[in-house]
């Protein structure tokens, strides 16, 4: 099944955005985004994407046979909790999974609430033109009527209270909240109407390498390989940033990184599943100071990027002292440097 409109997405806010008096507030849950609902009487669960979840989310199907609608489509998160925060990884390895028999282990040590907080269609009638608040009424008086457990409707903040929420969130470990117009039709596009409010982490991070670039970073770099030392001071992969960098920065860092090349990498690089990453090690003290939403347990960065000054200016840093290079590159390697220092 095709879902009837496109999914509302966020720009993003800052914490200033709170003290609005046209909004309320949503917990940014931290799973699957999903379209969730009943045609005809029979339930079915899918991704935004259009992959379908039905039967391997079964508890969520049985959950959605309770409600007393033969017609409606909700959009809402599937997450799984553990300790009072969402797991993303958890939610992923139930969506994720096709074999029957993992499903079945999978269902009682993941299982899944889908946080509901919209309606897009109910009864043969679209939604998508009522306001934010007529939406929200109808999908509270529908669920709450049903008592499901597997499918409810989300906690919604108004407002002082969005402050606290959002606060809450972030002392559980929770990405942030969502903002949401209370007027807003559901336009099914990134907009302003909806923002997402994140705290974000920074760190000072060692760059140790480099992946190759393409297109207009042919032959500089496409994202710089990061490192921080563990409890021991040992250097240990962090993630990867690739974007946020001016041109004359990507010229200049390029430099720098040619210069600085070596053959032993000083940090071992893997993905998410274990796989290898291809780079080039460097040996420079080169560092830049990133933000991320948080880490995995791996110790990876999520979403990191550039951290940038008051004057939208990426931080990095050098220690020119330190440099190690022959004798033939230093020259270049300083004027590398004075360059960066004059961006």
């Amino acid at each position: 099944m095709k879902p009837i409109a496109e999914c509302m997405l966020c720009e993003s806010g800052t914490e200033k955005d709170l003290d609005s008096s046209n909004t309320v507030s949503e917990v940014k849950y931290d799973g699957t985004r999903v379209w969730a609902g009943k045609k005809e009487g029979e339930a079915f669960v899918i991704n935004r994407n259009n992959v379908d979840y039905t039967d391997r989310l079964t508890d969520v199907t049985e959950a959605l046979e309770g409600i007393p609608s033969e017609d409606v489509i909700f959009d809402g998160e599937a997450v799984v909790y553990e300790n009072g925060r969402t797991v993303f990884e958890y939610s992923q390895r139930r969506c994720s999974t096709q074999s029957q028999s993992k499903q079945a282990v999978y269902q009682l040590k993941y299982p899944i609430i889908v946080e509901t907080f919209d309606i897009v269609h109910l009864d043969g009638k679209d939604l998508r033109n009522y306001t934010w608040q007529s939406r929200r009424q109808l999908l509270d008086d529908l669920l709450e009527e049903s008592l499901q457990r597997s499918i409810r409707p989300s906690r919604v903040a108004y407002g002082e209270d969005k402050r606290r929420m959002f606060d809450e969130a972030i002392a559980r470990g929770e990405e942030g909240v969502i903002l949401k117009a209370l007027h807003s039709p559901y336009i099914g596009k990134r907009s302003r109407l909806w923002l997402k409010v994140k705290k974000w982490y920074q760190e000072l991070c060692r760059v140790v390498g480099y992946t190759e670039g393409t297109g207009k970073r042919d032959n500089l770099f496409g994202s710089l390989i990061l490192a921080k030392p563990d409890d021991s001071g040992r250097l240990v992969y962090c993630g990867k940033v690739g974007s946020g960098f001016n041109d004359s920065e990507v010229r200049h860092i390029a430099g720098l990184l040619k210069a600085g090349e070596t053959e032993a990498g000083l940090v071992t690089v893997r993905d998410a599943s274990g796989k290898p990453i291809m780079y080039t090690p460097v040996d420079i003290p080169l560092e830049v100071t990133v933000k991320f939403f948080e880490s995995s347990k791996a110790g990876i960065f999520r979403f990191p990027s550039m951290m940038k000054d008051d004057q939208e200016r990426n931080l990095i840093h050098y220690n020119s002292s330190t440099i190690k290079a022959s004798p033939g590159q230093q020259t270049g390697l300083k004027k590398l440097l004075e360059g960066l220092s004059r961006r």
